[in-house]
């Protein structure tokens, strides 16, 4: 199996879970968390912000895992 290109995308998916009574926040915590704790080198985490409509719109916060591996 050959290697991915640096930058490539390798996933993108969402789920809709109806009824759930979390914070976003805190299940990206945990999901960072669960991350670290099996120590894999070259992960990075960031927020980004995607505006639900138009310009003064609210925005919703997603999480990206990144790997920074070379």
């Amino acid at each position: 199996m050959g290697q991915k290109a640096i930058g490539q995308l390798l996933a993108h998916w969402d789920v809709m879970l109806e009824d759930i009574q979390v914070s976003p926040l805190s299940v990206y915590e945990d999901i960072e968390d669960t991350i670290l704790s099996r120590a894999l080198p070259g992960i990075a985490f960031s927020r980004v912000f995607h505006k639900e409509g138009g310009f003064f719109s609210s925005s919703r916060e997603c999480m990206r895992v990144l790997s920074t591996r070379q």
